[in-house]
């Protein structure tokens, strides 16, 4: 099975969520991730957010890490027997910017790192927004988890 994550700039929660089910080195599973505007974000964040690269260097998961973000195209999506979007504005993007129409993918409304507070003015804000970054990590970790143990009962 081919599982595709879609974000917007697959900087973070798409890239996490590829960096995570790589680790587990699945022999059944492709694992690939996109993001809507990855051109964009790469040029404002670079390759990987902050948060989700301390996340997965905490994790020990850096050698399962993609060097580069890609850009979701029509060709990733139709590649994938399963995509799976982080909201449901990344599922809008492709359905009229892509022409997607398949009925092979879930939403899955995870927060991206845009929609952290960005009030660092103090090493407080810095902890909490590490804080509310990681809980979405861990999120994401979660809703793995477990979709990825409803395959194994299908």
């Amino acid at each position: 099975m081919h599982l595709h994550f879609v974000c917007t700039g697959n900087v973070y929660r798409s890239r996490f969520a590829e960096t995570y089910i790589k680790s587990k080195k699945l022999p059944n599973i492709i694992v690939s991730s996109s993001g809507t505007q990855a051109d964009k974000y790469s040029q404002i964040i670079g390759p990987v957010a902050w948060e989700s690269m301390r996340f997965i260097k905490n994790n020990n998961l850096v050698p399962f890490l993609k060097p580069i973000q890609d850009k979701t195209t029509s060709f990733i999506l139709s590649e994938a027997d399963k995509v799976i979007f982080f909201s449901k504005a990344n599922f809008d993007y492709v359905k009229i910017n892509l022409g997607y129409d398949k009925e092979n993918y879930e939403i899955w409304e995870i927060a991206d790192v845009a929609d952290l507070p960005d009030n660092q003015h103090s090493i407080e804000d810095d902890v909490r927004r590490m804080k509310e970054s990681e809980n979405t990590l861990l999120t994401i970790k979660q809703r793995i988890d477990i979709f990825l143990e409803l395959l194994k009962l299908s």
